[in-house]
């Protein structure tokens, strides 16, 4: 509910003290009251809370987790010469921790605490690669003869390259092994001899697959034919 303090002032006043001066000085002096006021009705449900509570083992572990959000648990020990232990999970203020029992403890007990450490775990779901490759194009080249592989950086890994080699309406299969580091690959690529003997001159050769397609470094593609 809103009030009007300085209304609420002036109709509190006997009719002949309302003036502008003292109704100003009045409102001044209480400026403060709605702020306290709301303090206290904010702190009352806690101020309940800890005159009901008492200093038994349930009690003190739920206001141990009310106040300081940690989980305890109270150990009774022999007395001799500690009487009960109270270990707790996870990072807490200690001298806050102390402070809250010696409040609720009976008296002449006396304890220790044990702080431990926060463990996580955690497991990955769904997961997707998210690295990032370099595209490393292998090319074909024609000399006569000779087939050649120029990538476009060497490779960072050995990568097996099969290569189809055609001449005329012939063709055939090669297996090239391009080691890691090496910057070009050439080798004699006859097709098939003809009847008097000779090896039929390549014309035109492709890439059928490149193993492995990808390592740490590099995604290995082919060119577009």
């Amino acid at each position: 509910m809103q009030i009007n303090r300085i209304k609420l002032i002036a109709d509190l006043l006997h009719i002949r003290m309302r003036s502008s001066l003292l109704i100003q000085l009045l409102f001044a002096l209480t400026s403060e009251v709605q702020t306290v006021l709301n303090k206290f009705r904010i702190n009352v449900p806690d101020w309940l809370y800890q005159i009901n509570s008492d200093a038994s083992v349930i009690s003190l572990q739920h206001q141990i987790k009310r106040e300081l959000d940690v989980d305890a648990v109270i150990t009774e020990l022999s007395g001799q010469p500690i009487d009960f232990l109270v270990t707790v999970n996870g990072f807490v203020d200690e001298n806050r921790l102390r402070a809250l029992i010696e409040g609720r403890k009976l008296a002449g007990k006396s304890f220790v605490f044990q702080t431990g450490n926060m463990e996580y775990e955690c497991e990955w779901q769904n997961y997707a690669c998210v690295q990032e490759y370099t595209d490393n194009i292998i090319y074909v080249t024609m000399s006569i003869n000779y087939v050649g592989l120029q990538p476009q950086f060497a490779p960072y890994s050995n990568i097996t390259v099969v290569v189809r080699v055609y001449a005329g309406t012939h063709y055939k299969d090669f297996t090239r092994i391009m080691t890691a580091g090496s910057e070009s690959d050439s080798f004699l690529a006859n097709v098939y001899q003809d009847p008097g003997g000779a090896w039929m001159v390549n014309t035109s050769a492709i890439i059928l697959s490149i193993t492995p397609s990808k390592d740490y470094m590099y995604k290995y593609k082919k060119a577009i034919e």
